[in-house]
């Protein structure tokens, strides 16, 4: 798989991620985080075709480089912002590669303290992806509200809701959708959660 020239994007966030990750042990009220993810993947049917004359195998690889701070506003509060550069290359279909940058802001909070008191968050992520065709090219928003509740040392439960929208350079593109959501998380033991 040949890589495209934007992923030179990530090599300077990369480095400015280690950059913030050495200056966060100076300060205390801010933690810094930074992340990098690469990826490979092998789709045999990626055109989800019924008949073997229509199928298309698709070899993807995928990164995404990330730099958060997570600050501590109160007891019972706390903010997280995160800038983020994704990019997907596809060797098959090469239209549906594309790179996005965006930024996201999670505000955690929680009504009571305790074991058992839930806690929640209001999560805001706002990206723009561009793509190799212009009309594809899209800013996506979406606000997400949850809440969480541990109801044991291993299970703790999420509930919440989504609006998504995403705006694209051609009006066929365009989407909204809304969601509802739960899951469950299960600590089997210090080594393996299964959810």
């Amino acid at each position: 798989i040949s890589l495209p020239m934007h992923w030179s994007i990530f090599s300077l966030l990369f480095i400015a991620a280690l950059t913030f990750s050495q200056k966060s042990h100076a300060e205390e009220e801010i933690e810094w985080f930074a992340d990098v993810d690469l990826t490979g993947s092998y789709d045999d049917n990626v055109s989800r075709a019924q008949k073997r004359r229509d199928l298309v195998e698709e070899y993807v690889a995928s990164a995404n480089v990330s730099v958060a701070a997570n600050w501590e506003i109160a007891i019972k509060q706390a903010l997280a912002g995160k800038l983020f550069v994704e990019s997907e290359t596809h060797q098959t279909i090469k239209g549906l590669g594309h790179t996005d940058i965006g930024g996201e802001l999670n505000y955690r909070w929680q009504f009571a303290l305790g074991f058992g008191a839930p806690f929640y968050a209001l999560i805001v992520r706002g990206l723009d992806r561009k793509t190799d065709f212009e009309q594809r090219d899209l800013t996506q928003t979406s606000v997400q509200l949850q809440m969480s509740k541990r109801f044991s040392d291993h299970l703790t439960m999420t509930l919440g809701g989504e609006y998504r929208k995403e705006d694209s350079d051609g009006t066929v593109f365009d989407t909204k959708q809304a969601r509802l959501f739960s899951n469950a998380d299960y600590l089997i033991d210090d080594n393996w959660l299964t959810y």
